[in-house]
């Protein structure tokens, strides 16, 4: 059975680029969120197996979305994927408690193997 993705960023362009990638390696891209308030919601109605999460949005940023996610859902796999250049954001988002991280702009087998890497974790 397809591992289960929910998708998190506010631009529909970067949206589509990353569920472009990975249904085209066989994921179940299962729900899309614009911004962290419809992450949580979204998350908890879905359970995917692999939120990925930008962390500058409107509204509720990634990094509260992914602590509120992880406060309830401590085994939640959240995949950051952000802009180069902010080191101190993808820091943080690792000590929060996300998975893994990737920064954009990347190529398709790039984000598919963070995807897998978030995934073979126990």
């Amino acid at each position: 059975m397809a591992q289960r993705i929910l998708i998190v960023d506010d631009s529909r362009l970067t949206r589509a680029i990353i569920k472009n990638a990975l249904t085209g390696a066989g994921f179940d891209v299962c729900g899309e969120a614009e911004n962290g308030r419809e992450a949580i919601s979204k998350y908890h109605e879905l359970k995917p197996d692999v939120v990925t999460m930008d962390l500058i949005m409107p509204e509720v940023d990634g990094m509260q979305a992914t602590k509120e996610i992880l406060s309830k859902e401590p085994h939640a796999r959240i995949l950051v994927v952000t802009s180069l250049g902010q080191k101190l954001l993808e820091e943080d988002a690792m000590k929060t408690g996300a998975r893994g991280m990737i920064a954009k702009p990347f190529q398709p087998q790039e984000l598919i193997k963070a995807v897998n890497d978030v995934i073979a974790q126990v």
